[in-house]
Order: structure tokens, then C-alpha cells, then sequence
């Protein structure tokens, strides 16, 4: 079999805001991924027959609820005692998760997590998260929910995470990474007195008082 080659590169910068405080989005460096597999032809000494047997005792079809909520629960697990590497095991592409639930905590600093599956859908599981935000003595409480789908991997028939940021935040896309900082000034909103907004598309003569604000 000849060489096949994998790269998988990741490059983009966005903000998200959590909790009350401002979680901006850095990094965007490429991320790559690498697998080189090959060989050479079969040879006549038993090899292909083993080969064969192998490949046939690969665990193949859909997942089991057990397979689902077991691999899910293993991933909550691990992820919520601080135990990255044994989180990211569980998942179909480990240095990214690894990259992005270290910075979790050293980034993020997001403390007192804790992870509450819900009810499985199919191979969906649902789950709450809850922790706390602190940043420069100042704490806030930290409460949203995400999901996670499991898959069976092809080559061994392993049930694991399906790898994505969305899985650490909802609002996470590829190259994503969370940094807890000061928040900004809150956009101010100009109301009427039936308390609806002002804006300078409906009110064009208001335009330069509303930029001002």
C-alpha cells in the first residue's frame, strides 16, 4: 500500500464572551495534524492471512448506548478532575483537545468545574457545565450547556469523542482558544419612553447624538 498523508490546518481569531467576563479568542497559529501509513507488498509467509483476521475482529455498526454514555462519561470524567491528557485519549484527535482544555484552565481560568451529562440522544450527549471565572481577585459564576457526539474509529473500532472545539464551548469554532481578561465598556443602548431602542437607521436625524453615546 502506498504512502497517505493527513494535514489538517486551522487558522482564525474570534472573541466569545462567557460568563461576566470577556474570554477573548487568540492564537489562530496553524494547527496541524500528521499520520503517514504504508507498507510494502503483501508477502507469501502467513502475513496476509493475519492481516485479514485482524482487520476481521474490528468492532464495526453503530455504537451501543453502553459504548455512548461509557466514552462520555470517561471524557466528563477526566475533564472535570483536571486530567487533560486522559480527556483528550478519549477523543478522535488528542493534541488538538489537549491544546484546547489546557488553556481551559490556564487561560481561562475556570476553577470548581463540574460536568453533568444528560440524557443520550442516539450518539449525542448532551451535558451542563458549571464553574467559576476568576481573574485578578475577581470571581464569576460560569453555567452553560454543550454536547458531545461519539464515533466509532475505523481503524480499530474504538468508540471516541468526535473532536471539536464546540465541545468545550458551544460558541468555539476551529482555532478557537479562550483567555479571560477585564471586560470592556457595555455598548450603551438609547431607549424611547415606551422602551424602545433608538437607532440611527429609524431615527436618521439622531445618528450623530446616538455615535456619540
Amino acid at each position: 500500500m502506498g504512502n497517505r498523508r493527513r494535514v489538517a490546518e486551522r487558522r482564525k481569531t474570534r472573541p466569545v464572551v462567557i460568563g461576566g467576563v470577556i474570554a477573548v479568542v487568540v492564537g489562530g497559529a496553524g494547527v496541524g495534524a500528521y499520520a503517514l501509513l504504508g507498507g510494502g507488498a503483501t508477502a507469501e509467509d502467513g502475513t496476509a492471512g493475519a492481516t485479514e483476521a485482524r482487520v476481521k475482529s474490528v468492532p464495526t455498526g453503530p455504537l451501543s448506548a453502553t459504548e455512548v454514555t461509557g466514552t462520555a462519561q470517561r471524557f466528563l470524567t477526566a475533564w472535570e478532575q483536571g486530567e487533560v491528557a486522559q480527556a483528550a485519549a478519549v477523543t478522535d484527535d488528542a493534541r488538538a483537545a489537549t491544546g484546547l482544555l489546557t488553556g481551559w484552565t490556564r487561560s481561562a481560568h475556570v476553577e470548581k468545574v463540574t460536568l453533568a451529562p444528560g440524557p443520550r440522544a442516539g450518539d449525542r450527549v448532551p451535558f451542563t457545565v458549571r464553574g467559576t471565572v476568576t481573574y485578578k481577585g475577581v470571581s464569576k459564576p460560569l453555567v452553560y450547556d454543550s454536547a458531545l457526539t461519539v464515533v466509532r474509529r475505523a481503524s480499530d473500532g474504538r468508540p471516541l469523542v468526535d473532536w471539536a472545539p464546540a465541545v468545550v464551548h458551544p460558541e468555539l469554532r476551529e482555532g478557537d482558544t479562550l483567555v479571560t481578561g477585564e471586560a470592556g465598556t457595555p455598548p450603551v443602548k438609547a431607549l424611547d419612553r415606551d422602551g424602545g431602542e433608538l437607532t440611527a437607521k429609524k431615527y436618521p436625524s439622531l445618528g450623530p447624538v446616538l455615535d456619540g453615546l
